[in-house]
C-alpha cells in the first residue's frame, strides 16, 4: 500500500488544500466562537468546503483512471457532486432561517449512497465473472438487508411524534451509505482486489460518513443540540477523504495465494456475519423493555428475509461445489487429452517453417524442432546437450549468447534481425529472432524459448513497400485514394500543394470538394461510366483550390478491385497543368499572333478566312477582303529606324481595328502588310465607307518620339463570291489589287478586276526577268545635260538607267525602279549605275580639262545602306576623284522625317566633297524648315511646274518663289523638263541656275553624249 501524493496533479493537489484549509478554519472558528451564529457559520464553512473539494477532485481523477473503471468512478463523482449541492442548498437555508424537515438539500445529500453503489455494481460488472456477479450481489444484499433490519430496530423505539416521511429521510441516510459499504466490503474478497490506499480510505471514510449520520439523526430524534458538536467534523473529514481516494483508485488483483485463501474464508464466513446481525436485531427488539411491537415485527420480518437469503446462498454454495466436483472431472478427462494435444503439438512445432528452440538459462540446447535441425545440420538429439560454441564460430556464438542474456534481464520477450546460414544447403537469409525466458509456476527460471522467422522476402517487400511509400509522398503528381463510397482515404503531400488541402481536411470526404463548376453532369456522368466500364478514365479538368481558385489538371483515374471482383478503391494521379496550359497559349497566340501588333497572324488569317468561305457557300451573303500596304514605310523604317518603325505599325495596326465592326478580322501578313476580313457584306458601299476611312485614317501624320512621319495606304479588295473561292485565290487577287493602287499613286483603294491578274502576271514575270538583267549585262547608262541657263554650257548631267530587255525592247525606269526596290536588288543596281557613272566621269573630266558633276539617284533604301556608302566612298578615291565629281539626288520626303541619322549620313557625303539635291522639290509634303536644318546645296523644280510655265501664270509664280527662297538660303536651283524656248527663257529671267529638258537634249548614250558635250564646251 503507497500514497503518491507527489505525483498528482497539481490541481488535484491545489483543490485539496483548499478543502483541508476550510476544514481546519471551520474547525478553529468552531472552538473559538461563542454565538450560535458563528458556531452555525464556521460548520457550515468546514461542511461546504470539505464537501465541494471532494466533488471537484472526485471529477478531476476521473481523466487518470483506468478507462474501464472511468464509468464506476462516473457515477461516484456524481453522488459527490449531489451531496456537495445539497450541502449548498443547507447552507441558503441556515442562512434564511429555513427550518423544516425534510429539506430541498436532503434530496441532494441522498444522492452520495445510491450513486456510490451504482457506480461499485458498475465496477463488479467490469471485474467479474457472471457467475461471481450473482454470488457477490447476492451477499451484498443479504448484508444490507441485515442492516436495514439493524437500524430499524435502532430507530424506530426513538421516534416518537416523528411523522413517518421525515422518519423514512432519517433511516435513508445511513441505510444507504452502508448499503455502499457493504457492497465494497463484499467486492474485495469476492474479486481478490489487493489492499491499497483507494480501497482501504474509501471503505474508512464510507463507514464513517454512515454512522456519522446515525448518530446525527439518533440526536435528532432525541432532541440533542447538534450545532458544534464534535463529531460534525467528521463529515468534512469522511467526504473530503472520500475524494482523495479517488485520486488513488486501483481495483488490481492481489495474486498471493495467502491472501485468496483469507477471502475465501471471509466470504465462507459472509452468510453467518449476516445470521449473527439479523439475529442481533431480533436479540434486540425482543429484550430491550418497553420497544412497540412493530419493532419486534420489523425485526422478525428483516430477520427471516436473511434467513431465506441465506439459504439461498447456501444453495448457491452447494451448486458450486457440485460445479466443481465436475470441473475436477472435467480436469482429469483435460490431462488426458492434454498428453494428445501435446504429441499434436509436437508434431505442429515439427511441421513449421520458424525456428524454434529452447535452451537452459546456461544455454545448452534442450529442445528443437525439424526447421532448426537445418541451422546446424545434426539432428535434435545431437543437438541437444550441447551449445552454439559446438557448432558456429566463436563470435557468433558470443552474438547469440549476448541475446540470450538480453532476454533473461528483460524479463519477457526481446527482438533481434539476425543474418543466419544454413549448414544443411547454405542457404543465407535474414531472421526475425524473438527470445522469451521462461519461467515455471514458482517464478524460477527455466531457460530461453527461441522461434526465429525467415524474414528475407519480408524485408524485401517492406523496403519496396518503404520505396513506394516515398515515392508516393516525395511524388511531384497528386495521389489520391477513395474507398468504394469515393471517400477520400489518402492523399499524398503533392495533393495538399496543389488544391491548398491539408491531409486532415480531405479524409473521409468526397473529391466532389475540389469540383469547380465549369463541367456539367453529363459530363462527370460519362466519366464514371467509362472509368468502371473500362476500369481506366483520363483527360482534362478544371478543379477548384481551396482559395477558391480554379485551376486545370490532367488527371488519370483508376479502379482497384477485389479478388470477387467487386470495387476496393478508386485511385486518382493528376497534376496542375496550369503553366504548361499556359505555354501552350502563348504557344498558340505565338503561331496564330503577331507578336508587334498583337492582330492574328498570317496562320490564323488564313484559317479565319477559310471558314468565313466556307460560310459565304453555305449562306447567300457575300465577304470582302481588304490587303493593305503602307506606302513610304520602309523610308520610315530606314530614317528612323526599326524601333520607330515598330511604333509605327502598332498604331497603324490600332487605327485600321478602329475603323472596322467587331465581327470583322484585322491581321498583319508581315512587314507593313495588314489584311482585314468584312463577312456577311450585303452591298458594297460598306466597303467603301471601310476602305475610305482605313485610307483617311493613315495619312494623318505619325508622331513617334518627336520625330513626325507620313505614310498612306494602298489597298486592294476582292470579293468572295466573284473573284475566287478560295483562300490562295483571293489572298493573290487583293495583293494584285493592292498594286494597282500603288500603280494610281498610292493612298486610294482599287477593286480587283481580270485585267489586274494579266498585269500582275506579267509583273511576275518581269520580277524574274529583273534578277538576270545584271548579270547578263541588260541595263544601259545614258546621260541627260544639265545647262547652265546663263552661258548655256554643260558642266553637269544626270545619269539614267534603261533596262533593253531583250524581248520587250527598252524598259522605262518608272516600270522597274519600283520593282528593284520591293525585291531588294535596288542596291546592287545603284551600286553599277555609280561605277559606270564614275568611269564616264573620269574620262570627261580629263577630256574637257574642268570637274565634270555626274547627278546620280538615290532612294531611300539605297540612302541607309552605310555599306553602299562606304563603297562609294572608296571607290571615289580609287579612281582618283574628288567628291564634287558627284552630286546625289534625294527626295523630300526623306528629309521630312528629320532624322538623326539621316543628317548624319548627309554630313558623311558633304565631308568627302559630294553635294545634294533635292529632286522633285515642291511635289510631295513640304516642310521648308528641312532646308534649314540640312545641308542641301540644289533645289530641283520639277517638271509639273515647269511644263505649264507662262508669263503671268500659277506654276511662274511658285517657280520664281522657289528661285528666290533658295538663294537667299545660298542653294542654287535646277529646273527640270523645259521643252520651249518660252520655258527656258522665263527661267533665266526669273534668276534659275541650271535647266534640264529635251529643249536641251534627250538622255543619251555615253558615246554620243560625250560627242555632245564635246561640242557644247567648244563654243564660245
Amino acid at each position: 500500500m503507497s500514497l503518491s501524493i507527489k505525483l498528482l496533479p497539481s490541481s488535484i493537489k491545489t483543490v485539496l488544500l483548499i478543502g483541508a484549509a476550510g476544514i481546519l478554519v471551520g474547525t478553529l472558528g468552531i472552538r473559538l466562537a461563542t454565538e450560535l451564529y458563528w458556531i452555525r457559520f464556521f460548520d457550515n464553512l468546514h461542511w461546504t468546503s470539505g464537501t465541494a473539494a471532494a466533488a471537484i477532485v472526485a471529477w478531476l481523477s476521473i481523466r487518470q483512471a483506468a478507462p474501464e473503471d472511468s464509468r464506476g468512478l462516473y457515477w461516484i463523482a456524481l453522488g459527490l457532486s449531489g451531496y456537495a449541492i445539497g450541502q449548498i442548498l443547507w447552507d441558503i437555508q441556515t442562512a434564511i432561517g429555513y427550518a423544516e424537515f425534510p429539506a430541498p438539500s436532503d434530496l441532494f445529500y441522498l444522492w452520495l449512497g445510491p450513486c456510490i453503489t451504482v457506480g461499485l455494481l458498475l465496477e463488479i460488472r467490469n471485474h467479474a465473472s457472471g457467475a461471481d456477479k450473482r454470488t457477490l450481489w447476492l451477499d451484498a444484499l443479504t448484508l444490507s438487508v441485515a442492516m436495514l433490519t439493524l437500524i430499524l430496530v435502532l430507530y424506530l423505539p426513538k421516534r416518537g411524534e416523528t411523522p413517518l416521511l421525515p422518519l423514512l429521510v432519517l433511516i435513508a441516510y445511513p441505510i444507504t451509505l452502508f448499503v455502499a459499504a457493504l457492497t465494497m466490503l463484499t467486492m474485495i474478497p469476492a474479486l481478490r482486489l489487493r489492499l491499497g490506499f483507494s480501497l482501504i480510505a474509501f471503505q474508512i471514510a464510507l463507514v464513517a460518513t454512515a454512522l456519522s449520520w446515525m448518530n446525527w439523526n439518533f440526536m435528532a430524534l432525541d432532541g440533542t443540540a447538534i450545532d458544534g458538536t464534535w463529531f460534525n467534523i467528521s463529515f468534512s473529514v469522511a467526504v473530503l477523504l472520500l475524494g482523495f481516494s479517488l485520486t488513488q483508485w486501483k481495483m488490481e488483483t492481489n495474486d498471493d495465494p495467502r491472501w485468496d485463501r483469507w477471502c475465501e474464508g471471509v466470504l465462507r464466513l459472509l452468510p453467518l456475519i449476516t445470521v449473527m446481525v439479523a439475529s442481533l436485531a431480533v436479540v434486540l427488539s425482543h429484550t430491550l423493555a418497553g420497544l412497540p411491537f412493530v419493532v419486534q415485527t420489523t425485526a422478525d420480518i428483516g430477520s427471516v428475509i436473511v434467513m431465506i437469503l441465506a439459504m439461498i446462498r447456501q444453495g448457491t454454495l452447494l451448486k458450486e461445489r457440485d460445479e466443481l466436483l465436475d470441473a475436477q472431472s472435467a480436469l482429469l478427462q483435460s490431462q488426458k487429452e492434454l498428453a494428445h494435444e501435446r504429441g499434436l503439438l509436437k508434431s505442429l512445432v515439427g511441421t513449421i517453417p520458424d525456428l524454434i528452440w529452447l535452451k537452459n538459462p546456461e544455454g545448452i540446447y534442450l529442445s528443437c524442432n525439424p526447421r532448426f535441425e537445418k541451422l546446424y545440420g545434426a539432428t535434435e538429439q545431437a543437438i541437444v546437450g550441447k551449445s552454439d560454441y559446438d557448432f558456429v564460430s566463436k563470435e557468433q556464438a558470443d552474438f547469440f549468447r549476448q541475446h540470450d542474456q538480453n532476454a533473461i534481464n528483460a524479463g519477457g520477450p526481446t527482438i533481434n534481425e539476425e543474418w543466419l546460414t544454413f549448414a544443411s544447403d547454405g542457404y543465407r537469409g535474414l531472421f526475425e529472432t524473438i527470445k522469451t525466458p521462461m519461467f515455471d509456476a514458482a517464478g524460477k527460471l527455466i531457460g530461453v524459448l527461441g522461434v526465429a522467422r525467415d524474414i528475407t522476402q519480408r524485408k524485401r517487400l517492406e523496403e519496396e513497400s518503404e520505396l513506394a511509400s516515398r515515392v508516393y509522398q516525395s511524388s511531384s503528381e497528386a495521389i489520391m485514394v477513395t474507398d468504394a463510397g469515393n471517400r477520400i482515404v489518402s492523399v499524398n503531400p503533392a495533393f495538399s500543394a496543389i488544391t491548398g488541402y491539408s491531409r486532415e481536411e480531405v479524409l473521409g470526404r468526397s473529391p466532389g470538394i475540389l469540383k469547380s463548376g465549369r463541367h456539367d453532369a453529363a459530363f462527370y456522368a460519362d466519366m464514371w461510366n467509362t472509368l468502371l466500364t473500362t476500369g481506366r478514365w483520363q483527360g482534362e479538368i478544371w478543379n477548384c483550390r481551396k482559395n477558391k481558385s480554379v485551376y486545370p489538371e490532367w488527371i488519370s483515374m483508376g479502379v482497384i478491385r477485389n479478388p470477387d471482383g467487386s470495387i476496393r478503391n478508386h485511385l486518382a494521379l493528376f497534376v496542375d497543368i496550369t503553366e504548361r496550359k499556359q505555354s501552350e497559349e502563348l504557344i498558340w497566340s505565338q503561331a496564330n499572333y503577331d507578336q508587334l501588333t498583337q492582330l492574328p497572324n498570317r496562320r490564323l488569317f488564313a484559317d479565319r478566312l477559310g471558314q468565313e468561305v466556307r460560310k459565304v457557300h453555305r449562306t447567300e451573303h457575300q465577304l470582302a477582303l481588304l490587303f493593305i500596304d503602307l506606302d513610304r514605310f520602309k523610308d520610315v523604317n530606314d530614317t528612323l529606324g526599326h524601333q520607330a518603325g515598330d511604333v509605327l505599325l502598332i498604331e497603324a495596326a490600332r487605327r485600321i481595328s478602329a475603323c472596322v465592326r467587331a465581327a470583322d478580322t484585322v491581321a498583319r501578313l508581315g512587314g507593313d502588310e495588314f489584311t482585314v476580313i468584312l463577312p456577311e457584306i450585303t452591298d458594297t458601299a460598306h466597303i467603301d465607307r471601310v476602305a475610305q476611312a482605313i485610307v483617311s485614317s493613315l495619312e494623318m501624320p505619325f508622331v513617334i518620339g518627336g520625330n513626325t512621319a507620313y505614310v498612306s495606304a494602298s489597298i486592294g479588295i476582292t470579293v468572295c463570291p466573284g473573284d475566287g473561292e478560295d483562300v490562295e485565290t483571293l489572298l493573290k487577287n487583293a495583293d494584285q489589287a493592292m498594286y494597282q493602287s500603288k500603280g494610281e499613286g498610292r493612298n486610294r483603294y482599287s477593286y480587283f478586276t481580270p485585267a489586274l491578274q494579266k498585269k500582275a502576271v506579267d509583273r511576275s514575270a518581269m520580277a524574274a526577268d529583273l534578277r538576270l538583267a545584271l548579270s547578263r549585262k541588260q541595263f544601259r547608262l545614258h546621260f541627260q545635260p544639265i545647262v547652265e541657263l546663263a552661258t548655256g554650257k554643260v558642266f553637269k548631267a544626270e545619269a539614267l538607267i534603261r533596262w533593253m530587255h531583250p524581248e520587250k525592247g527598252l524598259i522605262n525606269p518608272a516600270d522597274f525602279i519600283p520593282l528593284a526596290e520591293e525585291t531588294g536588288l535596288i542596291s546592287d543596281i545603284g551600286d553599277w549605275v555609280f561605277e559606270e557613272a564614275i568611269i564616264w566621269v573620269q574620262r570627261w573630266a580629263k577630256l574637257i580639262e574642268f570637274d565634270f558633276q555626274i547627278s546620280i539617284n538615290k532612294s531611300p533604301v539605297q540612302f541607309q545602306d552605310a555599306p553602299t556608302r562606304d563603297y562609294w566612298l572608296q571607290h571615289l578615291n580609287k579612281l582618283g576623284l574628288s567628291g564634287k565629281n558627284v552630286n546625289i539626288e534625294i527626295t523630300e520626303g526623306l528629309l521630312l522625317e528629320e532624322n538623326a541619322r539621316v543628317a548624319d549620313k548627309l554630313l558623311k557625303f558633304r565631308d568627302a566633297g559630294i553635294q545634294v539635291s533635292i529632286d522633285d522639290f515642291g511635289t510631295g509634303y513640304s516642310a521648308l524648315s528641312y532646308l534649314n536644318k540640312f545641308d542641301i546645296d540644289y533645289l530641283k523644280i520639277d517638271q509639273s511646274f515647269t511644263r505649264q510655265l507662262a508669263p503671268d501664270s500659277n506654276d511662274l509664280a511658285l517657280s520664281e518663289a522657289i528661285i528666290v527662297m533658295a538663294h537667299r538660303l545660298g542653294l542654287k536651283v535646277v529646273a527640270e523638263g523645259i521643252e520651249t524656248e518660252q520655258q527656258r527663257e522665263l527661267l533665266r529671267k526669273a534668276g534659275c541656275d541650271f535647266g534640264q529638258g529635251f529643249i536641251f537634249s534627250k538622255a543619251l548614250p555615253p558615246e554620243e553624249f560625250e560627242a555632245y558635250l564635246l561640242k557644247q564646251n567648244s563654243k564660245e
